[in-house]
């Protein structure tokens, strides 16, 4: 596997995200979906934060596992306050699902398809909001 370091990544395992799905019979085939959720969602940690930008300079940069943490701090600092605590607890909750079903004994379609939606999902809202946090910088 290659790194996921940038957008055209991500769309790329998106892509492949969902061939994979597509041709899923078995739990472990299931599973590997999981695993590939998981993969795209760490990967959007590695892209979408920068420390710069999203994390406190007093601090050292959180780990990309850590990648709840790292994506709830992009969401926070591109819509901060109350009214989006829920995307963030989307963000939380999109990678628990993920980490089910990398981790269920027998994970089926059902789970599988939610975790594949769920991870799509997510990586739409933070594309959505890098898109704006770099047309804001230009205007």
């Amino acid at each position: 596997y290659q790194q996921i370091e940038n957008w055209d990544n991500i769309f790329n395992e998106i892509n492949e995200l969902r061939i994979r799905y597509t041709s899923a019979r078995t739990a472990q085939d299931f599973s590997a979906v999981g695993v590939a959720c998981v993969r795209i969602i760490e990967g959007l940690s590695r892209v979408a934060y920068i420390h710069s930008i999203h994390g406190d300079s007093s601090q050292e940069e959180p780990a990309v596992s850590k990648m709840d943490l790292r994506i709830g701090q992009v969401i926070t600092y591109n819509l901060d306050g109350r009214p989006n605590e829920e995307l963030r607890a989307l963000a939380k909750t999109s990678s628990a699902v993920a980490h089910k079903v990398k981790h269920a004994t027998t994970p089926n379609a059902l789970q599988a398809g939610i975790a594949c939606d769920s991870v799509i999902l997510l990586c739409s809202i933070i594309n959505r909001i890098e898109i704006d946090r770099i047309k804001s910088m230009t205007d």
